[in-house]
């Protein structure tokens, strides 16, 4: 093979993996990652992360103390969060979070055995201005 037809056919090959490593993030995976990124900042206290994944709306309208305060650890705390799909059109999607809390009410603090309980969360997630937002739903 000549020098030219090898640098041809590298070019070529260069060409083929350069597109597939730079695409662009898909809308789920752009969701995905940053659902998981904010139960991650919650899990560890980091509430000033996670308001910031909050919708304009929401923060225009609830302060991040407000927010802290919604948010503190409680009777039920988190123990562990996982993305476990998502679904989007245009400008919205469904994420599933599998999350795991301990609660502590009384019983629990009677024995000093949390219970850890399973649940299966749907988020909703918004896009504006070009950037995708967590939606309070309640």
């Amino acid at each position: 093979m000549s020098v030219s037809r090898f640098f041809g056919v590298f070019c070529f090959f260069l060409v083929l993996t350069g597109c597939s490593v730079f695409q662009p993030k898909d809308d789920v995976a752009i969701v995905s990652d940053r659902s998981q990124s904010r139960m991650d900042a919650l899990k560890a206290g980091n509430y000033e992360e996670a308001y910031s994944f909050m919708s304009p709306g929401y923060r225009s309208t609830n302060s991040l103390e407000h927010f802290k305060a919604n948010n503190v650890r409680g009777v039920a705390r988190l123990d562990s969060a996982t993305v476990s799909g998502a679904s989007c059109d245009s400008d919205s999607c469904t994420v599933k979070v599998q999350a795991n809390y301990y609660y502590q009410g009384k019983d629990q603090i009677l024995t000093g055995k949390p219970m850890l309980i399973e649940r299966l969360n749907e988020e909703r997630w918004i896009k504006a201005d070009g950037k995708w937002w967590y939606l309070q739903m309640n």
